[in-house]
Order: structure tokens, then sequence, then C-alpha cells
């Protein structure tokens, strides 16, 4: 650390006497705080005179097997990756299917009725809001609108709940 009588000399570039300093003479104050300069390396020449060094290069054939290496890796990660997701997809995909041939509510009303049981308690009156479908025909909207009534009201009768209200936002 540069010492508090240094550090005024440095910044007047005058010395104790009022004497101004010469470029060596701040260079040598400086000389002990600054890093020792690296030397540079000689590298032996190849071939003979001037065009030796300049047609050096360096050896590229393993950071190019590094990088096939590494793509090949990583492909094969994907790979691996992609077939496990698509065939995790094509699991549950399936089971949803069976699931839902199985334990279609319209075919056993005692599914419901299984399903209630373990609710404490039973709505007497059930409200829902339906929204018609932005797309399509006028037709087709109005009788999605309709299947979709049909099915909470099949539900709500298997659930044992006697009173059902369907509001629709479009009075349709």
């Amino acid at each position: 650390m540069v010492g508090g009588r240094q550090a005024t000399v440095l910044q007047s570039d005058r010395d104790a006497h009022g004497r101004l300093l010469s470029v060596a003479e701040r260079e040598n104050l400086l000389k002990p705080y600054l890093p020792t300069r690296p030397q540079p390396q000689s590298q032996p020449a190849r071939g003979n005179g001037k065009n030796a060094l300049r047609f050096h290069h360096k050896q590229r054939v393993r950071p190019a097997i590094r990088h096939f290496i590494h793509y090949l890796l990583f492909a094969a990660i994907s790979l691996a990756f992609s077939i496990y997701v698509h065939a995790r997809q094509t699991v549950h995909a399936v089971t949803d299917r069976v699931s839902a041939v199985l334990y279609y509510h319209h075919r056993t009303p005692e599914l419901i009725k299984r399903d209630v049981k373990a609710l404490r308690k039973v709505p007497n009156h059930l409200s829902i809001i339906l929204t018609l479908a932005p797309e399509g025909a006028k037709k087709d909207r109005l009788e999605g609108l309709v299947n979709d009534v049909c099915e909470v009201a099949a539900w709500s009768a298997g659930a044992h709940i006697p009173m059902l209200s369907i509001y629709e936002r479009t009075g349709e």
C-alpha cells in the first residue's frame, strides 16, 4: 500500500523539497507496487524462416471429436426422453379411454351413488352456469349446450339432488 508521503508526492509530481519529478523518478516510485511483467515465451520455429510461424495452426481434430461426442450424447438423451414422454402420454390416454368406457355414468347410475356416498353433505339445490360455445353453427352450439344440460341432469338425478337450476348467459 502506498504511504501518505508517497501518495502526496505522486499526486503533486514534486518531491519533499518541492522539486519537480521526472518521468523516470515517478516510475521508480511506482515500481515496488506494480506486478511483475510476464516474460514472453519464445516458440521454436518450424520449417525455415518467417513463414514457419505464419502457417502454423493448432490441431482442431480433438475439439471436433469432442463436440461430435457431445452432440451424439445430447441427441441420445433427447431421443430417450422423447420416447419416455410419448409412451407415458399413450399409457395415460389409453387408461383414460378405458376408464371412460368402464365407468360411464349413464350406463350405471350406481357409480354416481357410490361417489356421492363418500360425501358428508349432499346439497338439496344445485345451481350451475353453462356457457354457449363461441364457435360453430347456431344449431350445433345449442345442441352441445343441451347435451351438457342432459349430462348434469343425469348426474344430479343419480346423486339424489332434488332441485337443479341451470343458467346460461346469452339466454338461448
